[in-house]
């Protein structure tokens, strides 16, 4: 929290003093600028892990499990995959991800 008011107050000194340097139009320009270049961190991804246990692991059988999964639960993407385990008991590991 204190640093998110630490750069609002420094966000406002450089627009306060960009305006008294600049004509209107171009502190307008810059201030779209920033504003794009800033970012939304409401964009950022969310991700989750799904872990299934089967009693052979194959890499393409993992990813298929994964692709279904994402795509049948909430239409989430794969990001990564893998299987652990040895080859009696083993599982298959799932990150996947939606934006």
């Amino acid at each position: 929290m204190q640093s998110i008011i630490c750069h609002l107050h420094r966000t406002k000194y450089i627009l306060q003093n960009l305006g008294s340097v600049m004509d209107a139009k171009y502190f307008a320009l810059c201030f779209l600028l920033v504003l794009v270049l800033h970012g939304d961190p409401t964009l950022a991804e969310t991700c989750r892990q799904f872990v299934k246990v089967h009693p052979f692991c194959f890499k393409e059988y993992c990813k298929a499990n994964c692709y279904i999964e994402g795509k049948y639960s909430d239409g989430s993407y794969v990001k990564g995959y893998r299987c652990e385990g040895n080859i009696f008991q083993s599982v298959c590991v799932c990150l996947l991800c939606k934006n």
